[in-house]
């Protein structure tokens, strides 16, 4: 009688998740992969305070930071686009610049930007000092933030390891008044001037017009803070996890 040689259940599990690995990453590179859209950044920007603003005069270079991420195209400014939640949506990152001192959010306007938070995509909200009090409350209502002072620090340096602070020794933020501070979140700085909130980390609070400004340096700064703001995952880091997902259900069926 024949001896059919047969693999230990375990074993066969294994090979099982080989092979299922193998066919779909041959698939990934046999498959043509559409070209990613461009994503796009809607900039809120309503009577920005002198030259502190995307495409102003003390902004050169958070401009250039910006463009240079998502492409100039890919950038709309608006002055009053908060009010309007489909129209918030149909973008896929938001930048708030704040306005002149005594602005603030309205309850409708905190409402959407928190269904716009919801949905996974990445925000910057900019406040200010003291004189900003009631602006910084309301964008920092909007992630369940509070608004405590100012810093009593003019240059901040890094709290934790993040792509914010890569090659970034030190962040300088006094030009002509002092930083906001914020309580809540995860700071990213020794002072909570800048902070990440959410699980994700999706959101992050800047109450300093000045970090932004040429005169302070910050350049590696800005530079990242365009960049993590247009960052998403790569398609094939969503492939892979799929891929686990699968090998890891047929193993516990064959079980």
């Amino acid at each position: 009688m024949k001896t059919i040689n047969r693999l230990p259940p375990a074993k066969s599990n294994q090979r099982s998740c080989w092979i299922v690995t193998g066919i779909f990453s041959l698939t990934l590179f046999l498959v043509p992969q559409a070209a990613p859209a461009a994503t796009s950044l809607l900039i809120e920007q309503t009577g920005p305070y002198a030259g502190y603003g995307y495409g102003l005069t003390s902004w050169t270079g958070m401009s250039t930071a910006l463009n240079n991420a998502f492409g100039a195209g890919n950038i709309t400014v608006n002055s009053a686009p908060l009010n309007n939640l489909s129209y918030l949506l149909s973008f896929d990152r938001l930048w708030i610049t704040p306005p002149n001192p005594g602005g603030s959010l309205t309850a409708a306007e905190i409402s959407n930007v928190q269904a716009f938070i919801a949905t996974g995509r990445r925000v910057v909200l900019l406040g200010e000092n003291n004189s900003w009090a009631a602006w910084n409350t309301s964008i920092l209502l909007t992630v369940g933030g509070t608004y405590s002072g100012v810093e009593t620090s003019d240059t901040l340096t890094p709290a934790i390891t993040h792509p914010l602070t890569a090659g970034v020794t030190s962040l300088h933020t006094i030009a002509d008044g002092l930083a906001g501070i914020a309580a809540g979140g995860t700071s990213v700085f020794n002072e909570n001037v800048a902070t990440l909130w959410g699980g994700s980390q999706s959101v992050l609070s800047l109450l300093s017009v000045n970090v932004m400004d040429d005169s302070t340096g910050n350049t590696q700064f800005r530079v990242n803070m365009a960049q993590w703001l247009v960052a998403v995952p790569e398609p094939t880091t969503f492939a892979l996890l799929g891929l686990g997902a699968l090998a890891l259900l047929i193993s516990r069926r064959r079980k």
